[in-house]
Parts: C-alpha cells; structure tokens; sequence
C-alpha cells in the first residue's frame, strides 16, 4: 500500500471518527434537553406525537401541555359532559392551549369538555377513539369535520394504514382506479410537492425510479440522525426568504414578496379590510373529489360518522357534527371579482360546496345534528376580526375559536332548553 492510499485512508477513518462523535455527542444531549430534541427532530416525526398501532400516531402524554392520556387538556377527568373530536382545527394549532375553542367552551359554559383533537385526524380517526372517549359517559360528542384534509385522512388510515376494513369500499372498479393513481402518483407525495412549491418537472417519474433503491436509506438517515437533524435545523434557519420558516407573524410587506413568482401555488386576497395567503391548489390535493381516493375519503368519513352516531346514541349521548370549512372559502364573501374568476380558486369553492351539499344530506337522512361554522366565521371577516392569519396558515385565530365556541355553546344551550321543556 502507498504512502499516498494510506494518507487517504486515514483520512477517512478520521473523518468517520469524527462524525461518530459528533453524532454521540448531540444524541447525549438531545437526550437530557428538551429543546435540542425538538429542534433535531424530523419534521415528519415531531415531538408532540407518538406512533399509535392503530392511529398511526397519537399526541404524546410527556409533551407540556398534553394530559396522561397524550391529549390537550389540562388533566383526565373521570366524566366529561362533552367530548370533542377533531383535527388540528381543534386542537388548537397555533393558538394557546385554553384559547382553543373546546377550552372556550368549558369555560363558557361550566360544563366538563374533554378535547381528544389532534392533528391529521379525520372521522375515521374518531370512530377508533370513539371507544376510549365513550368511557367519559359524555351527554354530547362532537365531531369537528373539516373540509380541508379530513377526506385524504380518513382515506389514508383506511388504505395505507389498512385500519377499519368495513369501511373500505367494495367496488372493484374504485379499487383499481384508487391503485392506479397511487402507483402514478402518491397523493401524499404531490400535496407535499405544492406545499413546499416546487416545481414538476417531466423526468420527476424518471428520477423516482433511479432513486428508489436509495429512498429507504434516506428517510433512515433523515429520521436518526441527529447530525443530519442539526443540517436540517441550520438550513432552516439561513433560509429567510422564506416567510414560512419560523414561527410568529410576518409582515404583509415581506408576505407579498414571498408570493412573487409563486402564483401557481398561492394566491394574495387583500380586500374589505382582510389579508391573508390563499393556498388553494395545495387545499385542492385533499379536496379534489374527482380523484378516487378524495371520493373514497368522503365515503369513508360519512360512514365512519353515520357508525359513531348509531354507537353514540347507543350510549345514551347525541352526536353533533361542526361543519368547518377551509379558510379559502370564509374569505370567498370579500374576494375580489378577480380571484372568484381564478381557475384555481373557483374550483376549490366549488368542490367543498360539493362536499358540504353531499355530507349534509346524508347526516339529514340519519338525523344527526349539525352546526354549519362557515357563516360563525364570515361573520368575523365582517367585524373586521381577522380569524385566520395573514400568512398561509390555515388554522383558526384565537379570536376566531371565541367564535367558535359561543356558537357551539348558544347549540347547547338551545338543545338543553328544548330537552327541560319535552321534560
């Protein structure tokens, strides 16, 4: 062996050792600080939740803020007067803890409200919960149903996750137009594409293939690796033309410049007072119901929400689905002719309008009360109350779970009054 190999051997052995300790080291911390575990977490595996066998994942009972059980709330009471289902829209991303409107509600109303919401939960996700929460003895469950991803959740824990097969369909035509899609195209992988605004380019299906043997090792790495998770975090934190990285408002200034270019994917509403991002295309992908999977998602949650009703009413409660739409649509009251003309946008409305017309006469038919958010909110874009941000988040506003939750508060207080004067 030459003078000249062994130099870059040993080079290489050093720089393995290196990175060996290096890789040690941040696990050793990570492990004795909450924080760095946070930030050298990957994105996909945050450090609120945890894997769930039937789930797929569940809110973690050691992150601040969480109960026993792994949900927001401040501790596990013995009986709840209402148990709340939901998504993030519940749980309360972005807003504090008692701000969330299941919180509001408690607080308004004097009556014991357990929130089992947690982000990426459709009605599927509900009617597996349904079991545990029944064990609260509620006189009320509610079912936060959202336009805005609920129909790919449910599909999701359904065909990927191969959870509650009764609610699959039978149709083979379905099935294989469901199959081929996927095998085009993950829906997942696309919504993930629009949402991080990256292009598609033709050799895409190309450069997918030549890298499947190496994805598995990738996502590996991505996943354990802190070092990788400290590249990650530093990449994020240099990256500051991007609006998006970080927490806490933004400038309307510095969001109209972040838009610049990306029109194909997000779409700027400034008008009666409002502001905000618009990502209707990105919406779309989990709302699209002339897909197969989307058409199977609104099959699967109205099944999953017509079972909780009969299991519901079994246990002596009543079930009320909230309608809660997308943020694209509370806005639709005060967009400008202009966007309402985008291809786009249009069609986004005109899809949840579908939905909202086909789920609300299917929970007509099995006579399950439902409380119709869209106008609770537009009437706070009316107010001149922002209820969702101006960047592109979708999530509600503190002021908007207010609203929320005197809306659902004034529903139970009608039902109480109709139910003392059947008495």
């Amino acid at each position: 062996m030459n003078g000249k190999l062994k130099t870059i051997l040993f080079g290489l052995a050093t720089a393995v050792m290196v990175l060996a300790v290096l890789e040690l080291g941040l696990w050793l911390v990570a492990s004795v600080s909450h924080p760095v575990e946070r930030l050298l977490a990957p994105p996909w595996e945050t450090w609120q939740r945890i894997d769930d066998p039937l789930l797929g994942h569940r809110p973690n009972p050691r992150f601040e803020g969480h109960d026993a059980l792994g949900f927001r709330n401040s501790s596990v009471p013995e009986r709840a007067d209402v148990l709340v289902f939901g998504d993030s829209q519940s749980y309360g991303t972005q807003v504090e803890r008692d701000e969330a409107w299941p919180r509001r509600l408690a607080a308004e109303t004097g009556l014991e409200v357990y929130n089992m919401a947690y982000d990426e939960y459709g009605p599927a996700h509900a009617l597996i919960l349904l079991e545990e929460g029944l064990g609260f003895r509620p006189r009320y469950v509610i079912e936060a149903y959202y336009a805005g991803n609920d129909l790919y959740d449910s599909f999701k824990l359904v065909h990927v996750l191969d959870q509650l097969p009764e609610l699959r369909t039978k149709d083979e035509a379905r099935l294989d137009a469901i199959e081929r899609a996927e095998r085009e195209l993950r829906l997942e992988d696309e919504a993930m594409r629009i949402f991080d605004m990256k292009p598609s380019p033709p050799e895409a299906a190309q450069q997918r293939d030549l890298l499947a043997p190496f994805r598995g090792l990738r996502v590996v790495v991505a996943s354990r690796s802190r070092l990788y998770g400290l590249a990650r975090a530093l990449y994020h934190a240099v990256e500051e033309d991007d609006p998006r990285v970080g927490s806490g408002e933004v400038s309307w200034e510095r969001m109209v410049a972040f838009a610049a270019g990306k029109t194909e994917f997000v779409q700027l509403l400034d008008a009666g007072g409002m502001r905000t991002v618009l990502t209707s295309r990105y919406r779309m992908t989990a709302l699209d119901l002339d897909d197969p999977r989307i058409e199977e998602g609104l099959s699967i949650s109205l099944g999953a929400i017509e079972e909780m009703n009969r299991r519901v009413q079994a246990a002596g409660a009543e079930l009320i689905v909230l309608l809660v739409p997308t943020k694209e649509t509370v806005f639709a009251t005060v967009a400008p002719e202009e966007l309402l003309q985008d291809d786009v946008y249009g069609r986004l409305l005109a899809l949840e309008q579908r939905m909202w017309a086909t789920s609300v006469a299917r929970f007509d038919a099995a006579g399950i009360r439902t409380l119709d958010l869209t106008p609770v909110l537009r009437r706070e874009v009316e107010r001149d109350a922002q209820p969702y941000r101006i960047d592109w988040d979708g999530h509600p506003t503190a002021s908007a779970h207010e609203a929320i939750a005197a809306a659902v508060a004034e529903l139970l207080h009608d039902e109480a009054s109709g139910a003392a004067t059947a008495e």
